[in-house]
C-alpha cells in the first residue's frame, strides 16, 4: 500500500519487517498486537495476481515481498473482484474530498477498533504535512477531544462507533454530524469508514499477533 499522491509515498510497514519509520531522538515505534489463534496460514510463495500487483508491496526489483502482502495474496483467488474493489479504497483514501488530514484520522479510529496491526502501523506522508503526527496518533487511539476541532472531533467518534459497537450510531451521532458537514460529507464519511473497516478486518485475521514499526 502506497501514498500514490506523494512522490515521497512508501510502502506500508510490513508485519514483522524492520522499516526506517522512528520517533524524535531514532527510536522506532512498535505497535504490537497480543496474538491469538492465527486464522489463516498463507504461504509466502503464493502468487499475487497481476490484476493486484500495482498496490503490493514490492522489493527493489520489482517483485512482491513474502510480509506485507497478506491481503494482496489471500484476495488473489477472486483477482477481479478484488482489483474493482481496491481501485475505489485507494482512490478514496488519497483523493477523499474530505482531505488528507480528516480522511488519515478516520483510518485512525477506526485501525484502533479493528486493531489490524499494519492498518495502526502505516502513516500516510500527505496527512503528516497536515499536522498528523505522532502525538495527534495517540490523541486518536487515547480519545482525546481536546486534540481536535468538533468537526473532527465528531467524524473520528462517528467512524470508531461504526468501527466498533455501531448499536452506539444514533439519530442523535447523525444529527450532530449535520451540524459540521452536509449531507454528500456525511455520506462520503460513512463509506470511508466502512472500506477502512471491511480490509481491516480481513487484513487483521491475516496478520494476528505480528508487530509492525511505524512507517512514516
Amino acid at each position: 500500500m502506497t501514498d500514490r499522491d506523494d512522490p515521497e509515498g512508501q510502502p506500508a510497514a510490513a508485519a514483522g519487517t524492520d522499516v526506517t519509520g522512528a520517533r524524535p531522538g531514532g527510536t522506532p515505534a512498535v505497535v504490537t498486537v497480543p496474538r491469538h489463534v492465527v486464522a489463516t496460514d498463507l504461504p509466502p510463495g503464493r502468487d499475487i495476481d497481476e490484476a493486484l500487483r500495482e498496490w503490493a508491496v514490492l522489493d527493489e526489483h520489482g517483485d512482491p515481498v513474502d510480509d506485507g502482502n497478506e491481503l494482496f495474496r489471500f484476495l488473489s483467488a477472486a483477482p477481479d473482484h478484488a482489483a474493482d474493489v481496491m481501485r475505489v479504497h485507494f482512490d478514496r483514501w488519497l483523493h477523499s474530498p474530505l482531505g488528507p488530514r480528516l480522511t488519515e484520522l478516520v483510518r485512525l479510529a477506526v485501525a484502533n477498533q479493528t486493531r489490524c496491526p499494519i492498518c495502526l502501523a502505516v502513516r500516510r506522508p500527505g496527512a503528516r504535512r497536515e499536522g498528523v503526527d505522532e502525538d495527534l496518533v495517540a490523541a486518536v487511539a487515547k480519545g482525546t477531544p481536546s486534540a481536535f476541532t468538533r468537526r473532527e472531533r465528531l467524524a473520528i467518534e462517528y467512524a470508531g462507533a461504526l468501527a466498533g459497537d455501531h448499536g452506539d450510531v444514533t439519530p442523535q451521532m447523525y444529527a450532530e454530524l449535520r451540524t459540521e458537514f452536509d449531507d454528500a460529507e456525511v455520506a462520503e464519511l460513512a463509506l470511508l469508514a466502512a472500506s477502512f473497516l471491511g480490509q481491516g478486518r480481513i487484513l487483521e485475521t491475516l496478520t494476528r499477533g505480528s508487530s509492525c514499526r511505524v512507517q512514516h
